[in-house]
């Protein structure tokens, strides 16, 4: 439990700084990023359940 406590603390603290990264990333290497496209659905859908959670 203290790996999983460990890694939510760095992507608190850091993750806007990791989107920047990965938006510049995927910006310059689209191919890299296009298995994305047929999960858009389910990844949102886990976004918003992980957000009301948070609420």
């Amino acid at each position: 439990m203290n790996t999983v406590n460990i890694i939510a603390a760095f992507v608190n603290k850091y993750l806007i700084y990791l989107m920047i990264v990965l938006m510049i990333l995927a910006y310059f290497m689209p191919q890299q990023f296009l298995w994305i496209l047929p999960r858009i659905t389910n990844l949102l859908s886990i976004i918003m359940f992980c957000m009301g959670m948070i609420l």
